[in-house]
């Protein structure tokens, strides 16, 4: 192992989400042997006690590698809310000791999150925009939202990625594939809504399947598919899914459908460009940075369930459509989104970060 250039603080490498499975993705891509990272988790535990006792000992761990000058560049990755807050302290030490920082956002929901702050709280917020290094966001949408709150912020984009796959397109065949769901079921993730179109499109003759990976209100998921009139076997709920249980659902699905209310830059459709399947996605957050109507797939507004179900038969009556688009997404995913050139951005960001910090007299 390299000797520690870069101290990144974040959720727990072994959580379930989007944000633990991109970092995950820059370990195996061999970012934290070649640049020398080393990772603190902020979150590392179950239940109130754990997180705070696994909080406490990051937040000591962060603060003697700064004040001895074992940290020559800090990268904090937080979301909003309770990952911020925890997050908070690893950030304050890092400006009172004079540490250059990089501190990367995630979560859908900051904006909402600043905007209910007090006065001090959002000048806390920017003050942190303003004084690392490099303020990185997902998408151009979120970097537009950064610059007009902080003006004086060095925004970066740099988007996440997934682990390269061998993408199988799907082929025209009488039989469809099932519609895929990945995410937390819960009310923001837009399941819900989804069942509700779902119940529509079967009433229109599009009799699609759907297969759900993951965890959460899974009662309530039974309750509102059969409130939607659907067969019993129409939806399937796995619970949670990780690894090649993953990537089989992926290969064996028609189509991803992510109706979100909420979102950043969500990895699910990341993955399903990378094995050359279409989404079917709402506009929020910086899906539609990531999603062209027509291109690779379809977008509806965020809880329209009436113009969600008329994508989903539409889809289910388009197989040229959906195998066009998948294609399309696989190219996407390639040209925008590829591991190798996405971890190569985050180490030149660094590289840049740990040579401003020397011409700015700091110990690298």
């Amino acid at each position: 192992m390299s000797a520690t250039r870069i101290l990144m603080v974040g959720t727990s490498l072994d959580a379930p989400g989007g944000v633990a499975a991109v970092l995950r993705t820059w370990r195996e891509a061999g970012l934290f042997e070649r640049a020398g990272v080393r990772y603190v988790a902020t979150n590392d535990g179950a239940g109130p006690a754990a997180k705070a006792l696994s909080a406490l000992r990051a937040w000591l761990a962060c603060t003697a590698a700064m004040v001895s000058g074992r940290a020559p560049l800090v990268h904090v990755h937080t979301s909003s809310y309770a990952s911020f807050w925890r997050k908070t302290p690893v950030l304050a030490c890092a400006l009172l000791t004079g540490r250059p920082m990089v501190v990367s956002l995630h979560g859908g929901a900051f904006r909402e999150f600043y905007a209910a702050r007090s006065a001090l709280g959002r000048a806390w917020i920017r003050l942190v925009m303003r004084r690392a290094q490099r303020f990185v966001v997902l998408t151009s949408a979120w970097q537009r939202w950064a610059q007009e709150v902080e003006p004086h912020a060095h925004v970066r984009v740099i988007p996440n990625t997934v682990a390269p796959v061998v993408a199988r397109p799907r082929v025209e065949a009488d039989a469809r594939g099932p519609l895929l769901f990945l995410g937390r079921i819960e009310p923001e993730k837009g399941l819900f809504v989804l069942l509700q179109a779902l119940g529509r499109a079967h009433a229109a003759g599009a009799a699609w399947t759907l297969v759900c990976g993951g965890s959460g209100d899974l009662d309530g998921a039974r309750r509102a598919a059969a409130a939607a009139g659907l067969p019993d076997d129409a939806v399937q709920l796995r619970g949670w899914v990780s690894g090649d249980a993953k990537a089989q659902l992926l290969d064996d699905c028609e189509l991803m459908v992510l109706p979100s209310l909420v979102e950043n830059m969500p990895v699910a459709l990341l993955e399903a460009f990378a094995h050359a399947r279409p989404v079917i996605a709402t506009r929020v957050g910086g899906i539609p940075d990531m999603v062209t109507p027509g291109r690779e797939g379809w977008l509806v507004g965020p809880g329209q369930v009436e113009e969600l179900a008329a994508a989903l038969v539409e889809a289910w009556n388009d197989a040229p459509a959906r195998r066009e688009r998948g294609i399309a997404a696989r190219e996407r995913f390639q040209r925008d989104f590829a591991c190798d050139a996405v971890v190569a951005r985050v180490e030149a960001l660094y590289a840049e970060c740990l040579g401003e910090a020397r011409l700015e007299g700091c110990t690298p």
